[in-house]
């Protein structure tokens, strides 16, 4: 987010442009959400970070709530975290609920041109560690299926990060 918002690159992958980011985080606090963003880079003009709003993609209020934000803001990219939290009222083992909210997402991406970055959490790989990194993602098969593209990121060893596109 940070990196879109200033123009930079990340993890090798550089913006081809910079803009207004929104980050809506469910997870964490305010004050964990503040002092991770302010290692990365931030504050900074175009970058938007809201926590703990309540926000929720299942809900009308919660469609309300991040349609007013795109409105204003006009984002280029806006990213949610956690899936889990935003979609919750879905059931995430649900193809077909899981399509009606990632409906809501292209309706909204096309009012407001904006991308979205969703956020999730990995299922355990099984005991053999023989598992397509697509089959990791937690919930249904539609959360790979729905999306344009999928990376998944882990973690091998203190200080490192392996960000591999799997689709």
């Amino acid at each position: 987010a940070v990196a879109v918002a200033k123009g930079e690159s990340w993890c090798g992958i550089s913006a081809q442009r910079s803009g207004c980011v929104l980050v809506i985080d469910e997870e964490q606090s305010e004050r964990e959400l503040s002092r991770l963003f302010l290692r990365l880079g931030a504050p900074h003009d175009n970058l938007r970070v809201a926590s703990q709003q309540g926000v929720n993609l299942t809900s009308d209020v919660g469609l309300e709530r991040i349609e007013r934000a795109l409105a204003e803001y006009r984002p280029m990219l806006t990213v949610f975290d956690s899936v889990q939290q935003v979609f919750a009222g879905a059931d995430g083992n649900s193809a077909g609920e899981v399509a009606g909210v990632y409906s809501n997402l292209f309706r909204l991406r096309r009012k407001y041109e904006t991308s979205f970055v969703l956020i999730g959490h990995l299922r355990k790989p099984p005991a053999d560690g023989k598992a397509h990194k697509l089959h990791l993602v937690h919930g249904s098969v539609a959360f790979g299926t729905q999306a344009s593209t999928v990376w998944v990121a882990t973690q091998p060893a203190r200080g490192l990060l392996d960000l591999v596109q799997v689709k």
